[in-house]
C-alpha cells in the first residue's frame, strides 16, 4: 500500500485571502504581489509593533535571570555570614551553632512549601521553577546543617571578619541583580503598554520577521494538517498561550470573517504545538480589541476551508465570491483580476 501523498501546505495568511476573497488569494499564488499605500502603511506599523513587543519579550526574559542571579547571590551570602558566624570566639560558637540549626529548618520548611505548590501549579513552566528552588533551598538548610555541627568548636576571628566582608559583598551582588531586574520589568511593561498590552502578561512570542509565506525561524507548523503561520504575537496569561493578530486598517462594525479565519488558523496552531486548545485569541484593530473563542465549530471551520482550498488548487479554477464593487476597490490585487467590478 502506498503513503498517501502529503498535503498542499497552507498558510494562515492564505486563508485571510482567501476568506477575503478566492480569486485575490489564487493572484497572490500565481506571485500576483499586493499593491497600494495602505499595503506599505501596514507593514511598517507591523515592524513598529513587533520591534516594541520584542524588546518587551527580552526585557522579561532578561529580567527572569536576573532575578535567578538575586537568589544565587542571597543564597552565598547567607551561607558565607552564617559560616562566618560560627567562626567567632567559642563563648559565642556554641550559640550561633544553634541559630545555623533553626534557621537551617527554616530553609527546610521553606523547601516543603515549595514542593507543596510546585504541586499544586498545572503549568510545566511553572513547576520547574519551584522544583528549582526546592533544590536550593534544600541544599542551603544541609550546608547550614553540616555548619553548625562541624564549625561549632572552630575560633578564627580573622577568618570570620574576611567571610562577613565577603557576605556584604554578595548581598550587594543580590541587591544590583534585584535593582537590574527591577527596571529591565519596568522598560518591558512600558514596551507592553505602548502596543495596549496588559503589563501582567508575558510575550512568548513576535513575529519580526514579517515573512509569513516563507519557512523561516519561528513558524508554526503542523505538517499533520498540513497547516503554518506566523502569528503577530502570543501571549502567556494566567498560563494560558493566546495568539493575537494586529490589523493595521480600518476598524471594522465587527470581526470581519477573513480575520477570523486567519486567528483561528492561529489557534489550531497553538493548540497543535503546545499541547492545549487555548480558550480564545485576540484580534486588535486600531480602535477596538476582539476576543474570538476556541471551540470545536472555530477548528471544523478553519480545517473545511483548507480542503476547499486544496479542491480548489487541483481544478485550477476560482472565482470572486462576491458582487460588492467597494470590496473590489479596497483590494490590493484589484489591477490584475479579471472579474473586478471596479
Amino acid at each position: 500500500m502506498e503513503d498517501a501523498a502529503p498535503l498542499e501546505i497552507i498558510s494562515a495568511s492564505e486563508l485571510d485571502r482567501y476568506g477575503y476573497c478566492p480569486l485575490s488569494w489564487w493572484l497572490d499564488r500565481e506571485g500576483q504581489e499586493a499593491q497600494g499605500p495602505n499595503v506599505l502603511a501596514g507593514e511598517e506599523k507591523h515592524r513598529a509593533a513587533g520591534e516594541a513587543l520584542e524588546s518587551a519579550r527580552l526585557e522579561d526574559a532578561s529580567a527572569r535571570q536576573s532575578e535567578v542571579g538575586v537568589l544565587w547571590f542571597a543564597v552565598v551570602s547567607t551561607i558565607l555570614g552564617m559560616v562566618g558566624i560560627t567562626l567567632l570566639p567559642f563563648s559565642y560558637s556554641d550559640l550561633f551553632a544553634r541559630l545555623l540549626t533553626v534557621v537551617s529548618l527554616i530553609w527546610l520548611l521553606a523547601a516543603a512549601f515549595f514542593l507543596y505548590r510546585s504541586e499544586t501549579i498545572p503549568l510545566k513552566e511553572e513547576r520547574t521553577r519551584y522544583e528549582s528552588l526546592i533544590m536550593v533551598f534544600g541544599m542551603v538548610a544541609a550546608i547550614m546543617t553540616i555548619a553548625g555541627i562541624s564549625l561549632a568548636l572552630i575560633v578564627d576571628p580573622l577568618v570570620a571578619r574576611f567571610l562577613e566582608i565577603l557576605a556584604l559583598a554578595w548581598l550587594i551582588g543580590a541587591s544590583l541583580f534585584f535593582y537590574s531586574s527591577l527596571r529591565k520589568r519596568s522598560r518591558a511593561a512600558a514596551s507592553k503598554k505602548s502596543q495596549g498590552i496588559d503589563a501582567k502578561s508575558t510575550v512568548e512570542y513576535v513575529d519580526t520577521l514579517h515573512a509569513k509565506g516563507t519557512d523561516t525561524p519561528g513558524m508554526l507548523v503542523s505538517e499533520k494538517l498540513g497547516l503554518r503561520g506566523r502569528p503577530d504575537i502570543i501571549l502567556l496569561v494566567d498560563g494560558e498561550h493566546i495568539p493575537v493578530e494586529i490589523k493595521t486598517g480600518r476598524t471594522p462594525r465587527g470581526s470581519l470573517f477573513s480575520h477570523v479565519l486567519q486567528l483561528g488558523a492561529y489557534l489550531v496552531l497553538v493548540e497543535e504545538i503546545y499541547g492545549k486548545p487555548p480558550p480564545y485569541g485576540l484580534i486588535r484593530y486600531s480602535e477596538r480589541e476582539d476576543k474570538v473563542t476556541y471551540d470545536p465549530e472555530t477548528r471544523m471551520l478553519v480545517i473545511f476551508k483548507m480542503q476547499e482550498m486544496r479542491e480548489r488548487i487541483k481544478s485550477g479554477e476560482v472565482h470572486r465570491n462576491h458582487n460588492r464593487p467597494g470590496k473590489c476597490i479596497n483590494c490590493s490585487r484589484r489591477e490584475a483580476c479579471p472579474e473586478k467590478l471596479a
